[in-house]
């Protein structure tokens, strides 16, 4: 239209050069080039109001009332309104003048809302890094407590405290295959093939509204599909909250009574230990996040590496004590 509009322009000004230079009395206002350019002018105004109507965004009231007093002042240059006794010298600028101020007002709100848009997303994003370095921290002073001790009931207490503070998250356990003596004693990792057989064991639990005490509670994996999936794919699972059997379980295994979404990270470490990081939203609902399950996994690959360390320890420990009885019951 734009380029329609030069062309045109251009075609009549030559034209009417031409033709006032036949005729210097003629007035450009009883001109054809004159109607045309003013049916062009009232159709693109109709055109453009029912493009906001169908659009419908805000300040579209606004707008539509710029259009209506243009259209009302292309009306007063008709020969049939000049011919009645309006004067369009006088009525023509003036409500054309008061439409274009309204177009400017309506530019100018849409400006502000832009810069406001911004401003909001440039908040989002200052928030969510702000989060992202909070978890992140909270996550290292995990994983500083956790390797500050080497005694696996202190590991896995601040291991489930932390990873409930990094996650921002209502309540956390941990999980791992039995047998009943920590599993890097010559347990070998499961085969996929082996785990519909497995009984899991609850070996820690955080849940400040705990109903009841979940710890050195056993349960078949092959009821729990979320956590047998986690475990075989070696990826972490996100469970919406669904009312199923399985998942009522689960939040009752962490002390309970409602349920939410879910977050299942194996915990996997150096093929000695079999089992999963389980985290609840059954107070607050919140959904859990792709950043979240990536921070999960970083967690529970530190939290099964302490394990171990801590179990090797707890392990030689034992050994060099049985070794001092045998060498006093020698002497």
């Amino acid at each position: 239209n734009l380029l329609l509009t030069i062309g045109a322009c251009v075609g009549f000004c030559i034209g009417w050069s031409q033709v006032s230079a036949a005729n210097s009395t003629l007035d450009y206002r009883s001109h054809w080039q004159a109607m045309l350019w003013l049916v062009w002018q009232m159709g693109l105004t109709l055109v453009i109001a029912f493009a906001l109507v169908r659009v419908r965004e805000s300040g579209a009231s606004i707008a539509l009332a710029a259009l209506a007093l243009l259209f009302f002042g292309q009306l007063q240059q008709l020969p049939s309104q000049e011919s009645s006794g309006l004067s369009s010298t006088f009525w023509q600028p003036l409500v054309s003048l008061a439409g274009y101020v309204l177009i400017a007002v309506t530019a100018a709100l849409h400006t502000l809302i832009d810069l406001r848009s911004y401003r909001d997303a440039r908040s989002d994003i200052i928030q969510a890094s702000q989060d992202q370095i909070k978890d992140l921290f909270a996550a290292l002073d995990t994983g500083r407590r956790i390797s500050s001790s080497l005694d696996l009931h202190v590991i896995l207490s601040n291991a489930v405290h932390g990873v409930a503070e990094a996650l921002r998250c209502d309540l956390c356990g941990i999980c791992w295959a039995e047998p009943e003596e920590p599993p890097n004693q010559g347990h070998a990792h499961q085969g996929s093939a082996g785990w519909g057989d497995t009984n899991m064991r609850v070996v820690a639990v955080y849940n400040p509204r705990r109903q009841g005490r979940g710890e050195a509670v056993s349960f078949p994996l092959q009821y729990q599909l979320a956590v047998q999936q986690a475990i075989r794919r070696r990826k972490p699972v996100i469970v919406e909250n669904s009312d199923s059997v399985q998942s009522k379980v689960l939040f009752a295994l962490l002390g309970s009574g409602e349920i939410g979404p879910l977050l299942i990270v194996p915990m996997l470490g150096d093929e000695k230990l079999s089992g999963a990081l389980i985290a609840g939203n059954a107070y607050s609902k919140e959904p859990f996040t792709l950043e979240q399950a990536k921070l999960g996994e970083y967690m529970a690959d530190l939290i099964a590496h302490a394990v171990i360390n801590a179990a090797e320890y707890e392990a030689v420990t034992n050994r060099l004590a049985l070794l001092a009885s045998d060498e006093s019951s020698l002497d």
